[in-house]
């Protein structure tokens, strides 16, 4: 929970940062060579699910923000379109 919610947090300043239009490579510089594992983890969540066949509509659109530079408000917007269709 902390990860998420803590002023210190460097998950939440990524995520902070890349909502304010900075890109992946510029935030970790700004970092000093401190990991955030949220970056990883979202790689390897989104390779997990593709190997088990799951749909992952979120961690989808965190990669192409995290690899693929995709504007934030862009994948917020293609998720609610994604997640407000009705599943069978």
């Amino acid at each position: 929970m902390l990860t998420c919610t803590g002023s210190l947090s460097r998950n939440r300043t990524v995520g902070q940062q890349l909502g304010q239009g900075r890109k992946l490579p510029e935030i970790f510089d700004s970092l000093g060579g401190k990991v955030a594992e949220g970056v990883p983890t979202t790689r390897a969540a989104l390779g997990l699910a593709r190997e088990l066949n799951i749909e992952t509509p979120i961690t989808e659109q965190m990669e192409l923000i995290l690899d693929q530079a995709k504007d934030p408000r862009e994948a917020f917007r293609d998720l609610m379109l994604i997640l407000g269709k009705e599943e069978v």
